[in-house]
């Protein structure tokens, strides 16, 4: 990337499964593995997308790393509560620190925990300098229009104040 460039970054809810960078010691049939045990495992998202940040070159606002003082805008559109920057897309344009990727109460086995004990150092907060990072849609906007529309149409609705997470089958039957 050209040093004199602008980047703008289009990174919406999805991202951390989306995209990736490892490091050479880390094969993608290994990520394949540790990504199909975790979907199944039953743990929660957040802790999923802790284990894809210990092992990704540029998720944990890694990206920085790349971007390297490059002025970058990135926009981001939210399906994350409180719209935390550090959670939307696993936090590619956002500093974090060791607690943002601790993964000790997790139910890993071993075998996968041995791959990921190490992982690449975190950008230092120099790194985010020239990044801003604007939210430009998220879950409350989308409601909302929803809403409105349903009820201009009088089609009677209810929007859900409660954030519902957690494995689908078990919400629904709730």
């Amino acid at each position: 990337i050209p040093k004199d460039s602008e980047l703008l970054l289009l990174i919406s809810g999805g991202t951390s499964a989306l995209v990736e960078k490892l490091s050479e010691d880390i094969e993608g049939e290994t990520l394949s593995d540790l990504n199909h045990f975790l979907i199944g495992s039953g743990e929660p998202i957040s802790v999923i997308n802790k284990v894809r940040k210990r092992l990704s070159l540029i998720k944990a606002g890694r990206l920085a790393n790349i971007i390297n003082d490059i002025k970058t805008t990135a926009l981001l559109i939210s399906d994350v509560p409180d719209n935390d920057l550090k959670v939307i897309g696993s936090g590619l344009t956002v500093a974090h620190q060791a607690e943002d990727i601790d993964i000790s109460s997790s139910s890993l086995p071993d075998a996968f925990k041995s791959i990921i004990k190490d992982y690449p150092p975190l950008a230092n907060s120099d790194s985010f300098k020239n990044i801003s990072n604007q939210i430009i849609a998220d879950n409350q906007m989308a409601r909302d229009v929803i809403t409105n529309l349903l009820l201009e149409c009088e089609i009677p609705c209810f929007d859900e104040p409660e954030v519902i997470e957690g494995d689908a089958i078990h919400c629904a039957s709730t």
